[in-house]
């Protein structure tokens, strides 16, 4: 096993934590080469580069960048569109949590072009591959997968938020996300509304305070370039 530091490659729209199957297809002096089942996001923490409104219309096939400029409105339906179309979403809270924090943004950042521009992504159903050390002392340690219902990365880290966190797997997966510093976000399905989203919004571009966006979404291809 080759262990690359501060590189990750997180797959993210699939429920099943099965369905990326991520594979090394090519390498070179300059560059190598992943080909996924599933969209993935590249971060290289090094830059401190969030995934933003903007930088997602650079590089994700299915939105136009210049939409964001001319008709910043429509670009948020369709962005918000192709999450809930592409994604596959497991329960109607997931559907009201895009759709009401994409108005949220309008309604916060909508008469200023920059700052909307620099508001986080939300990715949803993300696996986040975490080591668990709750066997330690039985001399077992493992990867495990944690699927969340959204994550955002602002450059610096993860934001995750689970829906519905009172089932007994997500107890165990919300200890082991805080053992490795991601913030979670727990909300019960009544709660999910404009009162708490807009709290969430509100933080939203404290964390996306980036400039100068790198390339950080490939998506799933099946065929190397």
């Amino acid at each position: 096993m080759i262990r690359v530091e501060n590189h990750l490659i997180v797959p993210f729209g699939r429920a099943s934590c099965e369905s990326h199957r991520i594979r090394l297809v090519g390498s070179s002096t300059q560059e190598m080469l992943f080909e996924s089942e599933s969209p993935c996001l590249y971060i290289n923490r090094s830059n401190f580069t969030g995934v933003t409104l903007e930088q997602f219309g650079i590089i994700s096939p299915s939105t136009s960048h210049s939409l964001l400029a001319d008709d910043p409105l429509q670009y948020l339906h369709s962005l918000c569109d192709l999450l809930r179309t592409d994604c596959e979403l497991q329960t109607c809270y997931e559907h009201l949590f895009l759709t009401l924090y994409f108005d949220l943004l309008w309604e916060a950042h909508g008469a200023f072009d920059a700052r909307l521009a620099r508001s986080l992504v939300p990715l949803p159903q993300t696996h986040l591959y975490l080591t668990d050390f709750s066997n330690l002392i039985a001399g077992k340690c493992e990867q495990k997968c944690v699927k969340v219902d959204f994550a955002f990365w602002t450059g610096q880290r993860f934001l995750a938020v689970q829906i519905d966190p009172s089932r007994d797997d997500r107890t165990q997966d919300g200890r082991l996300l805080r053992l490795w510093g991601i913030e979670l976000i727990r909300l019960a399905g009544d709660e999910i509304g404009p009162a708490a989203l807009k709290k969430f919004v509100g933080g939203n571009s404290r964390d996306g305070r980036i400039l100068n966006q790198q390339p950080a979404i490939a998506a799933p291809s099946k065929n190397p370039p």
